[in-house]
């Protein structure tokens, strides 16, 4: 994967799901068994920063997650929305995951950004959004 194709911190808006999911997967951590990666969004869509939470095993530790980053991003003027991936090696997405979708969103919501995806990555990626009929919130 070339560095030049990927979007550049504060300069270059991130306005497809894949791009977001290949910048974010850049920064697994091979060796880890399950953990959460957020990307955080300018109001233009640029990314703003990566958090990297290792340990987070139990599916429902993304809410805690998003729950901090959500509260952060309150108080910071420059975000405006995140974008998430579990990884879960070895583990699909669950049917639990769905009403963790709502529950996420609503934290993102009352903290005033926007979910903007999540993707869960074990043995497929899949987004939970989808399963829930909720529309993208992609420009494209």
């Amino acid at each position: 994967m070339s560095f030049s194709n990927l979007p550049r911190a504060h300069i270059d808006p991130i306005e497809a799901p894949l791009v977001a999911l290949r910048l974010i997967l850049m920064m697994v951590d091979p060796e880890a068994s399950a953990e959460t990666l957020v990307l955080t969004l300018d109001h233009r869509r640029c990314g703003v920063s990566i958090t990297h939470v290792s340990g987070t095993d139990d599916p429902d530790a993304v809410l805690g997650v998003i729950d901090a980053l959500a509260e952060s991003a309150r108080s910071s003027l420059g975000v405006a929305g995140l974008v998430v991936a579990s990884i879960r090696p070895n583990v699909d997405l669950e049917i639990s995951d769905l009403a963790r979708w709502h529950e996420a969103d609503r934290s993102c919501w009352e903290s005033d950004i926007e979910l903007v995806e999540w993707f869960v990555v074990g043995t497929s990626v899949s987004c939970p959004r989808e399963f829930c009929g909720v529309p993208a919130r992609w420009p494209r």
